[in-house]
């Protein structure tokens, strides 16, 4: 059996199967049992039923009426709707039988976007603060979570089958049919916030607390994205990119056919050649996969790939098993299984193939016979079939063919089984032992090496998660978005759309701020989003080159410049994981900028704005907005203020508070002309703050190139 891929969007059908009918209504899993409409503007309900067939929709005392179109699609939406709840949502059609929709609530809802520390779930920061899990209960926040997609063209909003990847998988209970459907809407229960959006549920909550009403989480993220995959092609032709757009999709989608053709021909001549051939299945016939099998002797690993205590420094075939625990519930149904995209890192691809098995039968590959594994579009996924499932114990097993011998598999760490009970069931180690070691290459293997095609990662590429995950939620109703990202723009540069991405990131997000208000019909769509956290080393001296600071200077112009947006600092949050812990903070700051700005609440949501200089001899003085009762040196005098001359040699400043002004200066800048705040990848030290307790964002007075041009990694 091959390996199945997650390719079509989840969409849950609800409908109902009766004798004698010939229509169905069909609905996004956007709406389901626990969904949030939109209050006081239009709240969008769309799917599909028989051509020509009109449809009733009713919710509390509102009604309106739809008519499927010739190809069955329908649409309507409820207008001005009042916050409250639970109501039910009932749809009635000429033809098909009724759907009911029960805890629908009304309110606002919000989308939130972006990359991993939107992703980050509650229970990763739980450690930070427990009291996140204890107190997590309120009935009127929801929060949907979709399922990762990509495609190269938009995926419509209408309703169509597919199998589940269930990210958010059910935290408890027994498995029934619809928790094996598609995303759900979930409330806030101790079961279910721990797998919440953590920056989205502290904003979430600090909302509930302030406004009253119920919240609607939409939560569209995924790690390691760039902006350009999040804007559609349309959004990027307006910065004269829609050349770049369908060269580099068009690489990316021609990459597993070239990757494959390259591994079975090139690469497994070379491997022939070099003594690195699989000369049998030896694990199989010595009865590794079977679930009897004894493994209680063999090496125990948390991460795949790490090999470093197998003694196999030229690589070599390794078989790795897991018990799986698995509750009676399961037996006879299938069950999907996500291995992540499982690879080492290394530009000359190729290292990894390899068998998945399950109870003692083989159910998939891994490598160039796993689909997409060049172009890295989803993960490696299999079905567990219902058949081979057994109540308790089950046994997963691998056996890896490894060229190179170390380093971390890529996806390791994503493995997971839906829809499950909870992680528990398999948060065991990995058994591993080792079938073959190969032997060191023969003198000039390596430099004959055949090159591969190069990798392509899938969230490097324009459009393709605004087309996948994106395009199916428009136009649902939303209150605004909040928007976290920027490491990738700043980091990634394979497949960049831009020489200096960094430095172009303004021009970026505001292409896609005005990409999604036009696919909203929106132009006055609140964006609140954050200016990125700090991260890496910190800085010794001025920088000259920066890989975060063109990031945060884009963001603070886009702020600056576009109605009807908003930022919040996140400067600080960080103490060594980029994925930082603190995002209660961060929900915080941003649930202020959601109260003052779009709210209209009279507080202050921002730390000290620049706003103008003036230069005064050998100094200069620095103005600023958002006060908030005055300007503050939190914890001793300020620091990590730069100044140049016209050289634009940067040296450190002394900055003293004037005021409501700063003067900056310094003995080896006669005649200033620029200043600096926070001008690095982590300013330690930072420390201009209001007497509202909110820092100031990082910016600069000049204009000068961001001097980003990337040529490789993280600084």
């Amino acid at each position: 059996m091959t390996v199945t891929r997650t390719t079509a969007f989840c969409l849950t059908i609800l409908c109902l199967s009766l004798s004698g009918l010939h229509a169905e209504v069909r609905l996004p899993s956007l709406f389901s049992d626990g969904m949030v409409l939109q209050r006081g503007s239009a709240a969008p309900v769309w799917g599909t039923a028989e051509p020509a067939e009109k449809l009733t929709l009713t919710l509390n005392d509102k009604t309106v009426q739809a008519t499927a179109d010739s190809q069955g699609k329908w649409s309507a939406a409820f207008e001005n709707l009042s916050a409250g709840g639970p109501f039910t949502l009932t749809i009635k059609g000429e033809k098909s039988a009724p759907i009911s929709i029960a805890n629908v609530a009304v309110g606002d809802v919000w989308l939130c976007a972006g990359q991993s520390n939107m992703s980050l779930p509650v229970s990763a920061v739980a450690g930070f603060d427990p009291e996140v899990i204890t107190s997590a209960t309120d009935p009127l926040i929801h929060c949907y979570t979709a399922a990762y997609q990509t495609s190269p063209t938009p995926i419509t909003n209408e309703p169509a089958k597919g199998s589940s990847t269930d990210n958010a998988a059910a935290q408890g209970g027994d498995i029934t049919p619809s928790t094996a459907l598609a995303a759900q809407w979930k409330p806030a229960t101790l079961a279910n916030v721990p797998g919440f959006t953590a920056m989205g549920y502290y904003f979430a909550r600090e909302l509930r607390r302030e406004l009253g009403v119920p919240i609607g989480i939409l939560h569209i993220s995924y790690g390691g994205s760039s902006i350009e995959a999040w804007t559609s092609r349309e959004g990027l032709s307006t910065l004269g990119l829609a050349g770049k757009v369908d060269d580099m999709l068009k690489v990316w989608e021609n990459a597993d056919a070239l990757g494959e053709k390259y591994l079975t021909t090139d690469f497994a001549a070379w491997e022939a050649k070099s003594g690195r051939a699989d000369n049998g299945n030896q694990g199989m016939t010595a009865g590794w996969a079977n679930r009897d099998f004894p493994a209680s002797d063999w090496s125990s690993l948390t991460a795949l790939g790490d090999w470093k205590t197998l003694n196999i420094p030229n690589g070599g075939i390794i078989w790795a098993r897991k018990e799986i625990n698995l509750p009676s519930g399961t037996v006879g149904r299938d069950l999907s299984l996500d291995l992540g995209n499982l690879h080492n890192a290394d530009a000359n691809y190729g290292n990894v193939t390899g068998t998945i098995y399950f109870n003692g039968k083989e159910i998939g590959h891994l490598g160039y016979k796993m689909q997409h594994s060049f172009s890295q579009s989803d993960d490696a996924t299999a079905t567990l079939p219902g058949a081979l499932i057994k109540s308790g114990t089950n046994v997963l097993a691998l056996r890896i063919v490894d060229q190179k011998g170390t380093g971390t598999l890529y996806g390791s760490d994503k493995f997971k089984i839906g829809p499950m009970i909870n992680s528990k069931n398999w948060a065991n180690p990995w058994k591993v032992k080792v079938e073959a070691a190969f032997p060191p290459l023969p003198a000039g293997a390596q430099a004959s090496r055949p090159l591969a095609p190069p990798v392509i990662p899938a969230v490097q590429v324009p459009v393709i998660l605004f087309n996948g995950m994106l395009s199916p939620a428009i136009p649902y109703g939303i209150k605004g978005v909040l928007w976290d990202h920027g490491t990738a723009d700043a980091y990634n540069w394979r497949g960049t759309i831009y020489d200096d991405r960094g430095g172009n990131y303004g021009k970026l997000l505001k292409a896609l701020i005005q990409d999604w208000r036009t696919r909203w019909h929106n132009q006055n769509l609140p964006f609140i989003f954050t200016q990125h956290p700090n991260i890496g080393k910190a800085s010794l001296e001025p920088p000259t080159i920066s890989y975060l600071a063109p990031v945060r200077d884009g963001q603070l112009m886009t702020w600056k410049t576009t109605p009807n947006t908003y930022m919040a600092v996140t400067l600080g949050l960080v103490d060594q994981d980029i994925h930082y812990k603190n995002k209660k903070e961060a929900g915080r700051r941003l649930s202020l900028a959601a109260l003052a700005g779009v709210y209209g609440h009279n507080i202050e949501f921002s730390g000290p704005v620049y706003d103008s200089m003036t230069v005064e001899g050998n100094k200069v003085r620095l103005k600023f907005t958002h006060l908030g009762g005055g300007l503050v040196a939190k914890d001793g005098p300020l620091k990590m203020f730069a100044i140049a001359g016209a050289d634009k040699k940067f040296v450190w400043g002394d900055a003293v508070i004037d005021g409501d002004s700063i003067v900056v200066s310094s003995s080896q800048v006669p005649n200033p002309a620029a200043v600096r705040y926070a001008w690095a990848e982590n300013p330690v030290g930072f420390n201009l703050y209001n007497k509202a307790d909110l820092p100031a964002p990082a910016f600069r007075t000049d204009d000068s190139p961001s001097l980003t041009k990337q040529t490789g990694g993280m600084p």
